[in-house]
């Protein structure tokens, strides 16, 4: 099931709408998109590995992390992270369990939710700019 944005979905539509492709296509329990910052810090799926976060301040631990808190899926544009996916698999795991191909199918997805937020940042910015409203 492959869901595509419609240039009239809200941002928070298209973010729930590819939330949902994510979720039938892991079989997630549950996924939501959070911006940035976060409060909590997660595993983390990158292009061919799970990656474990290192201590950051101001952010709950990841010493404190439960497998029901989720994995996180970054959203980003280049080196610029817009948000994440947080999913929260059947099974308790911290990503490992979900399988190579599985996980970049996910992350093809989140691709999919960069561009498409990007192109609305960029467009909100040339309509301020437009406005006068950019210094």
């Amino acid at each position: 099931m492959r869901l595509t944005a419609s240039p009239t979905d809200s941002a928070n539509d298209l973010l729930t709408r590819l939330g949902a492709e994510i979720a039938a296509h892991l079989d997630l329990r549950a996924c939501w998109f959070e911006p940035f910052p976060f409060d909590a810090s997660l595993p983390r799926i990158e292009q061919d590995r799970v990656v474990l976060p290192a201590g950051e301040p101001g952010v709950r631990p990841f010493a404190d992390w439960q497998p029901g808190d989720g994995i996180e899926l970054p959203v980003r544009v280049g080196a610029l992270t817009l948000g994440r996916f947080v999913l929260v698999p059947h099974t308790p795991t911290c990503g490992v369990g979900l399988s190579a191909g599985t996980r970049a199918v996910a992350g093809g997805i989140a691709e999919r939710a960069a561009a498409a937020l990007a192109e609305r940042i960029e467009h909100d910015w040339r309509v301020d700019a437009e406005r006068g409203m950019v210094p």
